[in-house]
């Protein structure tokens, strides 16, 4: 009996090692085989407010082609998604909605709010500067000799500027060879200066969001307006416009690129890395440029080919209305200069060096 008992016992001993041996192996095979998951790297989402419609160079060669390197350069852990034709804000409003922080980067023009950004507004002061490669150029170079013109933005970090240029003059029914002619004529200006130099000439300036030329033409609410190259074509302003001075250029249309300073500071190092020195002036400035000016081309030649008169001043005329901007440069400087905003004359000598140098060059 005690024989048995023993046995028996040694039966369930042997049985209980086995099946604990058994649960052992197979508690460690599904240990090994269980798949290790990590969490994902977060990604950075941007939001990029663009006045300019969808077919404007700004939208086309600058913005969209930013959110395409960001991402790829990042790979992927950047995304930035470019809301244009003013879906997030009128044109006006657009450093105001980057400063905010409604938009993490914007693209704004600094002379749609007068008297704001008074350093970059020289720039654009009537007559001086008359193509999109020269413009891009000096505002670039300007930028990186004088920070206190960039200074002017804060809080937002400027990460680029370009020029929409020349700003032709052109009307729908009255055509202009002489300042008399403008005796009396209501125009949408670019720019305070541009305003004053026209009511000097007897005309009436009119203020117009871009948005509203074609309209403001259709309806004869204005006589003539002040606009970019491109606008021919990117606000289809060629099919309600008959008559467009050739040389001469009510200025240049600086444009800002910029991003929020808390939306920069939360980028990582290598992030901000990517965007200062791959993404940097110089190459927004590469692809700018030469497509800007393409696409002038191409706007100018859609007016044409739609019947609008392209022509120019004669070279006594082009004389007589450089003289009547002058007095309202040195008007500027002086007010800007009791006001106390220091430079502001060296500035302007070294944007009118700079300028004659560009043109010889180019």
């Amino acid at each position: 009996m005690k024989k048995l008992l023993m046995s028996g016992l040694v039966i369930v001993v042997l049985l209980g090692l086995f099946i604990t041996g058994c649960s052992a192996d197979t508690t460690e095979e599904t240990t090994a085989t269980e798949p290790t998951t990590t969490e994902p790297a977060e990604v950075i989402e941007l939001r990029i407010a663009v006045w300019a419609p969808t077919t404007h160079p700004l939208t086309t060669i600058v913005a969209e082609p930013f959110a395409e390197e960001i991402e790829r350069l990042s790979n992927g852990r950047v995304t930035a998604t470019v809301f244009a034709a003013g879906a997030l804000g009128a044109s006006a409003d657009h450093y105001d909605i980057v400063a905010s922080g409604s938009a993490d980067m914007a693209i704004w023009v600094p002379i749609y709010t007068p008297g704001r950004f008074p350093l970059t507004e020289m720039m654009e002061f009537p007559f001086l500067v008359d193509n999109a490669t020269i413009g891009t150029k000096l505002a670039l170079e300007m930028f990186e000799r004088h920070p206190e013109m960039v200074e002017e933005y804060l809080p937002v970090k400027v990460l680029s500027t370009f020029a929409i240029s020349p700003m032709y003059i052109s009307s729908n029914n009255k055509k202009v060879t002489s300042i008399d002619d403008i005796n009396g004529m209501r125009i949408r200006v670019n720019s305070q200066m541009s305003g004053d130099v026209i009511t000097a000439m007897g005309g009436t300036p009119m203020q117009l969001a871009a948005g509203d030329f074609y309209t403001a033409l259709e309806r004869n609410t204005i006589d003539a307006l002040i606009h970019g190259a491109d606008g021919f074509a990117t606000f289809n302003l060629a099919e309600v416009t008959k008559y467009a001075i050739s040389n001469i250029s009510w200025g240049n249309a600086t444009c800002a690129f910029g991003i929020n300073m808390d939306s920069w500071d939360a980028l990582p190092a290598d992030i901000q890395d990517i965007i200062t020195n791959q993404l940097d002036f110089a190459w927004q400035e590469s692809l700018y440029s030469p497509n800007q000016e393409e696409v002038n081309s191409n706007s100018v030649q859609s007016f044409i080919d739609n019947g609008g008169d392209f022509y120019e001043l004669s070279a006594a005329e082009k004389a007589k209305w450089d003289a009547a901007a002058a007095p309202f440069y040195e008007a500027w400087l002086v007010e800007h200069e009791e006001a106390g905003l220091e430079n502001v004359r060296a500035i302007f000598d070294d944007i009118n060096e700079t300028i004659a140098r560009l043109k010889a060059e180019n």
